[in-house]
């Protein structure tokens, strides 16, 4: 299916009013909402926020567009991640030496409405040419100390199965290249679209294939999106998985304990948690720096090592990405003092002392 026609697969506002999940007369205070930022999901969402309940809350949270969204805090950006600051050439961002995002359209499966490239994504933006791609191909050649090719957007796997590979074998071509991750909302949002052609790109691509999903609650996690990540990691593309702190969505410890749960009993690793980047009309949904900490200590307590990514901030201005913790450690003139995860003491006597390991 074209990029074009699985966009035009999706429903917008008048769509979500069509299928019950807004009212008639809430459409015409969200118009420009819409007109602003992106607003598109697959029917099969929709009908679950329709069922209510506890699920259909946290997904409308996610996904259906509100009032809130029109009112912007005076640090919030349109480019909250400075990507345009670093874009060297058309759809190519180079922030840290080893590593390149390569953005080859702007559109996705769902928009969500915390998403940190709103104000940048959506149907009406172009998506890289041809001549484009060759361009950013070019660059990312003439740079060695590119080891690592992200392919975002937008979402990646909204391209064509024939775009997809010819970009994806395009990288694998390039000697310097050891890894292409693909970071995606598609098997989460929409899990049919991991077809059996689909997953023939994958298994050719040769060079380790890394599928970086987008999940924030456990109810995400559901049997079709477990089916679908099987089928992924029988092609040898090992799945990795990131999530943002939202207020209201995961931001307890129980919900944050079930979620990284559930991804790894999918196959699904644990990759980031993302502290929510500045973007505009996304207050709503903010956990401060602190709380956001203490939460994911309190996670931390009851999980195993598996099962719990990194606290990751967005240093504002460009700034890059840190990973964010509670100090569990302190060091006196005898001993390293190490805490465990019930908050108690306990002395490390390093033998080896500050030299060892120097030449």
């Amino acid at each position: 299916m074209s990029n074009e026609r699985q966009e035009q697969a999706l429903i917008g506002l008048d769509g979500l009013v069509a299928e019950g999940v807004l009212a008639k007369e809430q459409a015409p205070s969200l118009r420009a909402i819409e007109a602003r930022y992106a607003v598109r999901m697959p029917r099969g969402i929709a009908q679950r926020i329709k069922q209510g309940g506890a699920i259909g809350a946290m997904l409308a949270k996610q996904y259906v567009p509100s009032l809130a969204e029109g009112y912007q805090d005076k640090d919030e950006e349109d480019d909250p991640t400075y990507d345009e600051a670093y874009s060297p050439v058309k759809g190519v961002v180079h922030r840290y030496p080893d590593r390149v995002l390569l953005k080859p359209l702007a559109v996705c499966p769902v928009y969500c409405r915390f998403c940190f490239r709103r104000a940048r994504i959506g149907p009406k933006e172009p998506m890289l040419s041809p001549d484009d791609l060759q361009q950013a191909y070019a660059y990312i050649r003439s740079h060695k100390e590119i080891f690592d090719v992200i392919l975002t957007g937008g979402d990646p796997l909204m391209l064509g199965l024939r775009r997809l590979e010819e970009i994806i074998t395009s990288l694998s071509s390039i000697e310097h290249i050891g890894v292409i991750r693909v970071h995606s909302r598609v098997l989460m949002a929409e899990p049919a679209r991991m077809t059996d052609g689909m997953m023939a790109v994958f298994s050719a691509c040769a060079k380790p294939l890394y599928l970086v999903v987008h999940c924030n609650h456990p109810a995400e996690v559901t049997q079709e999106v477990r089916v679908a990540c099987q089928r992924v990691r029988r092609t040898g593309v090992i799945v990795l998985g990131q999530s943002v702190l939202l207020k209201g969505i995961n931001d307890d410890p129980t919900t944050l304990v079930q979620l990284w749960r559930g991804m790894v009993a999918a196959g699904i690793k644990p990759y980031a948690l993302h502290h929510l980047d500045r973007a505009p009309g996304t207050a709503h949904f903010r956990v401060g720096l602190k709380r956001g900490l203490a939460l994911v200590e309190q996670a931390r307590a009851g999980l195993s090592g598996l099962c719990v990514p990194p606290f990751m901030v967005e240093i504002p201005r460009g700034g890059g990405k840190v990973a964010l913790q509670v100090s569990n450690y302190r060091q006196d003139k005898d001993a390293w003092w190490l805490q465990d995860a019930q908050g108690d003491w306990h002395a490390y006597v390093d033998s080896c002392g500050d030299s060892c390991g120097e030449s």
